[in-house]
């Protein structure tokens, strides 16, 4: 009896060992798939999701690049940090729109009257958008703030921490930052280092952002913008 149950083992073994060389084979000659590798863990940039990308509107003769983006956690510590823990809404996540403005003088690395009369004209833009603009057409119960560009600090909630505009939009954006001078310098794909970064925060339940960030790239898309 044990005899025929160790002869009935082997011979499972056996047909178990031939099918996978079988498999083993077809895999190699390309007749079977092999499967996919288990995916590697979330890391924090893996959390970052794109929602809108990067798309041009018109405010006036200004231009702006802009998108929509669910950050990830380094930019969501950040913000709790900058912002503390209970300003959003109860049940709602926070969104992030990198602005980036082209300058009209190309480098802004230089100092000069030239770049800086630039830089206080984008810096004007970018507070016309957000002071004038978004406000008109805003739903009350969407945070909002904005971080001047000058300061790095919230424009419309009391904070003295610095949000670092270069490496959120570098972050966010997938650009590359290099040092010049002692200063972090943010390199545009189309504009070079005469791209002018800037950040809008929201938050709010999904959809509703959703909304109402696609209101305002139909409302300021082309030549509507005022």
């Amino acid at each position: 009896m044990h005899a025929q149950s160790d002869l009935n083992n082997d011979n499972v073994i056996d047909n178990v060992m031939s099918s996978f060389q079988q498999i083993q084979s077809q895999i190699q000659q390309n007749k079977i798939a092999a499967p996919a590798p288990a995916p590697a863990a979330p890391t924090e940039r893996s959390r970052h999701e794109v929602i809108f990308p990067p798309s041009k509107i018109k405010v006036g003769a200004n231009e702006f690049e802009v998108s929509l983006h669910a950050p990830p956690m380094s930019i969501l510590r950040e913000f709790t940090h900058i912002f503390g823990p209970n300003i959003l809404p109860p049940n709602t996540s926070l969104f992030v729109i990198p602005t980036i403005q082209p300058s009209l003088v190309g480098s802004l690395l230089n100092w000069t009257n030239v770049v800086s009369l630039e830089k206080d004209r984008l810096l004007e833009c970018f507070l016309n958008l957000c002071t004038s603009l978004i406000p008109q057409i805003l739903p009350p119960h969407i945070f909002f703030d904005y971080i001047d560009p000058c300061s790095g600090l919230p424009m419309l909630h009391p904070s003295n921490k610095i949000y670092d505009e270069v490496a959120g939009c570098s972050e966010l954006l997938n650009l590359r930052v290099y040092n010049a001078g002692g200063c972090k310098v943010l390199t545009h794909n189309e504009y070079g280092d005469g791209g002018y970064p800037a950040t809008i925060f929201l938050g709010g339940e999904r959809e509703e952002v959703m909304r109402f960030y696609q209101m305002v790239v139909n409302l300021y898309s082309g030549n509507n913008g005022t």
